[in-house]
């Protein structure tokens, strides 16, 4: 497989599979409110705009590893990611990478947050 195609299997696969497990894209959506003031609501209602941030930036340190090991817990059990890469070798290679770039934020950097 080429590069062009690995991308393509990820991102359609992997990326579906995502959205159509999600219960919000079918319309299920909660309630906006977390971190949301009063002024930052105007804003949503008046541009109908939502605006996030980089997961780093989070100053709670448990939602931002939350939001983390999710993703990595997607991406290790993931058919998509294994199809995309196409071999048993390149997926071992490739969560290997993924698991010792996480495990070094998680150790060295993920305190930080605050």
């Amino acid at each position: 497989m080429t590069d062009d195609e690995i991308a393509s299997v990820f991102y359609t696969g992997f990326i579906k599979s995502v959205i159509d497990e999600d219960l919000w894209a079918d319309g299920h959506r909660p309630l906006l409110a977390h971190y949301t003031s009063i002024p930052s609501l105007e804003k949503i209602l008046k541009t109908n705009e939502i605006w996030f941030s980089n997961p780093l930036f989070m100053n709670d340190l448990e939602e931002m590893r939350f939001g983390l090991n999710t993703a990595r817990d997607s991406f290790l059990v993931s058919d998509e990611v294994e199809k995309a890469l196409g071999t048993p070798h390149r997926r071992d290679v490739a969560q290997n990478a993924y698991l010792h770039y996480h495990n070094k934020f998680d150790a060295d950097d993920a305190i930080n947050v605050s």
